[in-house]
This record gives C-alpha cells, sequence and structure tokens, in this order.
C-alpha cells in the first residue's frame, strides 16, 4: 500500500466516526460531489465503508452547472440513468443512483468487520445490544482476565440509558468498549467507569475489512475498583 493510499484511509476512519456519531448518519450528495474531493468519498465507496443508501434526495444541485437546485426523479427511459433533474438553466440533466441519492455508513458492517479484525469471527456472531447504536463481538481474554468486547456509537447521546444496558451485561472493568465517539466527552457521565476505546486509536481501514492494532495498550489500564455492597 502507498503512503497516500494509507493517509487517505486514515482520513476515511476519521469521517467514518464523524458520520457514525451523526443521527442520521447520511452524507448528501451535494457534500460528495461538490467539495473539494469527490475521489475521496469514491474511495471510501471502492473499501465498501459507506454505501449509497436507498433514501432518494429530495433537492441537489445541479451536476452540470453546480450552480441551480433540482429535484431527482425516476426515469425509465430506454439507455438513460435511473432519475434526472430539471435545472432553469441547463434543462433535464441524467442522474445516476449516486448522484440522487444519499450515501451512508453501515455500523452493523463495521461491528463485523471489528469482530474479523479481533479474531473473535467465526467463534462470536454479533449480537445487536441497542438498534444502531450498541453491539455485543464476543469475548477476548487478556493476561487471564476475560473481557466482553462491544462496538458503539453516539454514546455521549444517552449515557445513562447504555450504562443500565451494559449493567445487566457486563461488570465495569470486564468490558471493552470500541466506539467513534470521543472518550474523554464521557467523563463524568455513567459511563465513566467503562473501558472505553476509540475506534480510531485503535483500527486502520481496509478493502473491506479493518486492521486492529494497539489495543493492548487500552486495556492494561487498572481496574475499576469495586466499592462493596455492605
Amino acid at each position: 500500500m502507498n503512503e497516500q493510499v494509507a493517509v487517505m484511509n486514515d482520513q476515511g476512519l476519521a469521517e467514518i466516526c464523524r458520520l457514525l456519531e451523526r443521527d442520521d448518519m447520511l452524507i448528501s450528495p451535494d457534500t460528495i460531489w461538490h467539495s473539494s474531493r469527490p475521489g475521496f468519498y469514491g474511495h471510501l465507496l471502492a473499501l465498501e465503508a459507506i454505501a449509497v443508501s436507498r433514501q432518494r434526495a429530495l433537492d441537489i444541485l445541479c451536476p452540470e452547472c453546480g450552480i441551480e437546485s433540482m429535484r431527482p426523479q425516476p426515469y425509465s427511459a430506454p439507455a438513460s440513468q435511473p432519475y434526472r433533474g430539471h435545472c432553469p438553466e441547463c434543462g433535464w440533466v441524467d442522474l445516476t443512483n449516486e448522484q440522487a441519492h444519499y450515501w451512508q455508513v453501515q455500523p452493523a458492517k463495521l461491528a463485523k468487520w471489528l469482530s474479523v479484525g479481533l479474531g473473535l469471527a467465526p467463534r462470536y456472531t454479533v449480537e445487536t445490544v441497542v438498534d444502531n447504536v450498541l453491539w455485543r463481538l464476543g469475548e477476548m481474554e487478556h493476561r487471564r482476565r476475560r473481557h466482553t468486547v462491544f462496538f458503539a456509537r453516539r454514546l455521549s447521546a444517552m449515557p445513562e440509558q447504555l450504562a443500565a444496558k451494559l449493567t445487566q451485561l457486563v461488570a465495569p472493568g470486564a468490558e471493552v468498549i470500541i466506539t467513534s465517539d470521543d472518550p474523554t466527552s464521557l467523563v463524568g457521565t455513567a459511563l465513566s467507569d467503562r473501558l472505553l476505546v476509540p475506534l480510531r486509536a485503535i483500527a486502520h481501514s481496509r478493502k473491506a475489512g479493518l486492521v486492529i492494532e494497539n489495543l493492548e495498550a487500552y486495556l492494561t489500564r487498572p481496574a475499576p475498583v469495586q466499592e462493596s455492597a455492605d
């Protein structure tokens, strides 16, 4: 892998984490095609890190002039693109799926990639704990301690609810929560006693997968002190 591709992969993972922290996880077609780096998003699409969604954009900038707005409309003429839009300046313009639809990140796929990268698959099947927010990847052992591994997004949006759910599944210190969120934003919340690992710090994106490095550095921190119930 050349240096330029490696840099683009790392920048791509940063963008994926940013999108994971959005509620809808969508990228508008205008962001892609009228940005200074449409090739960057095309690279993420080739890596299968993002995908063209089924949701059609309501309005986009005309791909010809880049100034006027148009509404993508289904179009079924022979030998045409699946959509077209009418621009006041350019007239009717054919549109591809990629131009007419939102693009999106796919957290469930990333959870599976993490499972493979960590060597948990196929021994464990990825389980959804909280829909579109929290996934259980499996269990791993480090220095004779067993950890339950999770993948999570938007932890800071619902820390109390997620902490309550995690309490039902694993004791503090026996978990590894790999997250697209910034762990420092969770200091002082109900999740502050959990082992939170930033995805960007341990993962590198590759074609249809993730390479995991440096996780051990996070697993060697002291376990939380458990208070007596007496």
